[in-house]
């Protein structure tokens, strides 16, 4: 159960580890588009050890990067971001097993039945496109509002964002800032993330404060713990919240899709099932 001194009344946020009423929950998701699942593991101390786990590797990619010194040192120095592949070569282990440290069975059936029933079928996790990073308010590289779809062929429901904190973030850590409601305009595959850009994606939007004076009335940054999630569809405007003085964090952004409606783009890509350990591509 979540903290009671966190606060608990987003229009979006179920206690699934509590008896909870699934249609519930599908219809706020239907609504904003966004879903605060808290309660999304079964045993947190396995968690707690995997988090660990991920604070040393990390540790030893900044350490490497710095003995190296190359371009891509530099830029991973600035992103902190490390993806699943890459954390994979540093543990010693096979990519597809990968999915197996950090849930080992550990997922709540609840959580297995929501996400099943949003993609319509049976939940895959891209792994090549899994990313774990690390945030404070000294960050150099922060993106502005973004929406991780391209294109109308990524649009709700094909595509979830699964985003996991591995520590409480919304006050002195930084959350993710949502614009919780439906977006029908997205951005072109081959378009930065800098700002909201128009109807036809030909100009560039005014950005942030156009997002913040436009959609400010549905912006939320959930206060989380870790055993909670937050998911939401590709049109979903985001970005990392703002926060002076903040403490790093660390989370994996993970992208689910069924295998019924699996996107073009993720061909190719190392794939495995959410409640399974065995993968191969997609």
């Amino acid at each position: 159960m979540a903290s009671q001194s966190f606060r608990s009344d987003y229009p979006f946020a179920f206690d699934i580890s509590e008896a909870q009423d699934i249609n519930i929950v599908l219809e706020a998701f239907a609504s904003h588009h966004v879903c605060l699942l808290r309660g999304i593991f079964k045993d947190l101390a396995k968690v707690q050890l995997e988090k660990e786990t991920i604070q040393k590797l990390f540790q030893a990619a900044i350490e490497k990067s710095r003995q190296r010194n190359s371009e891509q040192d530099r830029l991973f120095s600035i992103r902190q971001q490390l993806s699943a592949p890459d954390l994979a070569k540093l543990r010693g282990c096979a990519e597809e097993s990968m999915l197996n440290h950090w849930f080992s069975d550990n997922l709540t059936p609840a959580f297995l039945q929501v996400t099943t029933q949003l993609l319509l079928g049976k939940v895959r996790v891209n792994l090549s496109k899994t990313a774990f990073r690390k945030k404070s308010d000294k960050d150099s590289f922060l993106l502005p509002f973004h929406q991780d779809a391209r294109g109308p062929t990524t649009i709700y429901p094909l595509v979830l964002t699964c985003w996991i904190p591995f520590c409480e973030v919304g006050r002195t850590r930084p959350s993710l800032e949502v614009i919780a409601r439906p977006h029908e305009i997205v951005l072109k595959d081959n378009e930065d993330a800098n700002g909201y850009r128009g109807p036809e994606d030909r100009i560039k939007g005014p950005g942030d404060d156009w997002v913040l004076k436009t959609f400010g009335e549905f912006l939320y940054a959930p206060e989380m713990q870790l055993g909670d999630c937050l998911l939401f569809s590709g049109d979903v405007l985001h970005r990392s919240q703002p926060l002076d003085h903040a403490g790093d964090r660390i989370s994996v952004d993970m992208r689910l899709f069924s295998e019924s409606q699996k996107p073009q783009k993720f061909q190719g890509d190392l794939c495995v099932d959410l409640n399974q350990t065995s993968g191969h591509d997609c």
